[in-house]
């Protein structure tokens, strides 16, 4: 499989939405048209349609997207935000018909072809979802010059090879491998990149393209299907060089982002640009305290103790409305969450006392290690005394005479110990 190579070989075009001189928006004046096999929508239709009747299906697709009760909150985000033209939409060509399909991105098409409507219309400001932005600026500011499209096509497994925009008709399977492999990595990430945290992502989309092969119950873009074959484990061991444990690392990163990323969208929070790391092995997967306290990988393959266990472990670590966070750092270069993972480990108190100073205190991480120390250090001055004393029972000290004192060395620590336990009265003194 070439995937990786194919993926990273489609290109970005700047597309019109409209013919040249359109009064009205239509199947015949749009350039880009909504695809009825969408990720999106292919769900809810018992059979897939070819590309020869884009035209036909359209208008139908357009009827469906329209009831989306969604759709006018995202025009309306679209107007007062701005169009993000940063690429995230794929589209298709098909050469028979001249035209552009949707592959990712139905639901902001239907958004701009709602807003193109009011435009052409006429009207000065959005009448079928009332919104303030003068249209006409929209228009010249974000869609004049066309949007900014992925085109999934590569002259690499086309047959025959087609250069640019290609034609859908020839792709063969490893182009659709390619584009399930782009549509994954929208669906998994978003629109930013994790960085460090790409390959795990590649790993994981090859992994579960294995698994819906081997399985035709998982849709390899549904992240929920996921669950661990050992098979296919060997799969993707064999695809990378990585051991298994080194596999299920990369493949753990997504689904621990995943279930994370999920819960705290449902307390009204977002996940951080710069949170990768808490889902590597510099984060929870290396920290055994950790991952023991909230039951990682126990029961749950490559995810965390649900319910109560899950809304703690995110509100120690995530902002979001209601919450401030207690650990702040997550990165081998900082202390926050390892010292979290310290006190777990350390805890000798039967009540969790320095456990709780962080997780129901609120208290930094830092400062339940250090009262921690010192509680373990005040044991070991017990132990140290304990044996003190147990030492001055023995009969070769208790019945020490004057006569004794002869040698030098033995006045010599007398003394160093007398004066050691006079500084030790005088603490005692203090408190009493």
């Amino acid at each position: 499989m070439k995937g990786a190579k194919i993926t990273n070989s489609f290109s970005q075009k700047r597309i019109k939405l409209l013919t040249d001189g359109a009064t009205e928006v239509s199947a015949e004046t749009l350039n880009i048209l909504l695809w009825h096999n969408n990720p999106r929508n292919i769900s809810n239709v018992s059979e897939e349609r070819p590309l020869s009747l884009l035209k036909k299906s359209h208008e139908r697709v357009l009827e469906d997207m329209r009831e989306n009760k969604k759709i006018g909150e995202l025009v309306r985000r679209i107007l007062s935000q701005g169009w993000q033209d940063n690429g995230d939409i794929m589209v298709g060509f098909v050469k028979e018909s001249g035209k552009y399909f949707m592959i990712e991105g139905n639901r902001r098409l239907t958004a701009l072809i709602i807003i193109l409507e009011d435009y052409l219309s006429g009207s000065e400001t959005m009448q079928q979802y009332t919104h303030p932005a003068n249209l006409e600026n929209f228009y010249k500011d974000f869609l004049e010059n066309g949007i900014n499209c992925t085109v999934a096509n590569s002259s690499l497994t086309n047959n025959p090879p087609e250069e640019d925009p290609g034609d859908a008709e020839t792709w063969n399977e490893e182009t659709w491998v390619a584009i399930r492999q782009w549509l994954s990595n929208i669906h998994i990430t978003g629109k930013d990149t994790w960085g460090t945290g790409k390959i795990a992502v590649n790993i994981f989309n090859d992994y579960m393209l294995e698994l819906s092969k081997e399985d035709p119950n998982v849709n390899s873009l549904r992240i929920k299907d996921f669950y661990l074959d050992d098979d296919v484990i060997q799969v993707i061991m064999n695809k990378y060089g990585l051991s298994i444990s080194e596999i299920k690392d990369k493949i753990y990163t997504v689904t621990l982002k995943y279930q994370i990323e999920q819960r705290l969208i449902e307390l009204g929070g977002t996940l951080p640009k710069d949170s990768t790391s808490i889902f590597t092995r510099d984060g929870i997967q290396g920290l055994m305290g950790i991952k023991n306290r909230y039951d990682f990988n126990k029961q749950h393959e490559g995810s965390l103790g649900s319910g109560e266990w899950l809304d703690k472990f995110i509100s120690l670590h995530f902002d979001y409305p209601g919450n401030e966070r207690v650990i702040d750092g997550v990165a081998k270069s900082e202390s926050s969450m390892r010292d979290y993972n310290s006190v777990i480990k350390q805890e000798n108190d039967p009540d969790e006392k320095h456990i709780k100073m962080i997780e129901e205190d609120k208290k930094p991480a830092s400062e339940a290690l250090a009262a921690l120390k010192f509680i373990k250090g005040e044991f070991k001055v017990i132990t140290i005394l304990e044996t003190i004393e147990q030492k001055l029972e023995d009969p070769s000290i208790r019945e020490l005479k004057k006569s004794h004192l002869d040698d030098d060395r033995l006045v010599e620590l007398l003394e160093s110990c007398t004066d050691k336990f006079d500084v030790l009265k005088d603490l005692i003194e203090k408190v009493r």
